[in-house]
């Protein structure tokens, strides 16, 4: 029999419809097979993407960016951005967020958790460290690696 052939699209929207439909290639020439059957899309669980936050710090100021941190295709109903465990920031739509005032040459931990219609994911932590001089140079945060198994609001 002929081999199976599968193909998985990535990066579609939620309930959108799609059809698909290959071309055949080879030394005699090409030929379009029939459209697919139509699909609609649906919406699926967020889930942590492996990449940690960035932060990048300087003396009082952190800048945490979770931009890259999420695969998600429902509403976003809130990020939730932990500092030290605590709360800081509830939001449906910024991707990043920047914590002013801070007191110098303190260690903070930061980790997201995102909640949709679908369910909810978190990121793993990250530690940063902030300067203790304004001659001090921004510093980035290094990812601990370790992932956050449940946050409780």
């Amino acid at each position: 029999g002929s081999p199976l052939l599968t193909f998985t699209a990535i990066g579609l929207d939620s309930y959108t419809t799609y059809q698909f439909r290959l071309t055949a290639i080879n030394s005699a020439g090409s030929a379009l097979s029939l459209w697919s059957e139509a699909v609609t899309t649906s919406t699926d669980q967020p889930r942590f993407a492996g990449v940690a936050p960035s932060a990048t710090a300087d003396v009082t100021d952190v800048t945490v960016d979770w931009s890259m941190s999420f695969e998600y295709n429902s509403e976003v109903r809130f990020f939730l951005l932990y500092e030290n465990n605590v709360v800081v920031f509830q939001g449906p739509r910024l991707l990043q967020y920047t914590r002013t005032n801070l007191t110098p040459r303190q260690t903070f931990t930061y980790h997201v958790t995102i909640e949709t219609d679908e369910g909810t994911a978190t990121s793993s932590q990250v530690r940063i460290t902030l300067g203790d001089s304004i001659s001090t140079p921004r510093t980035r945060a290094t990812s601990t690696d370790e992932p956050m198994k449940t946050a409780t609001v």
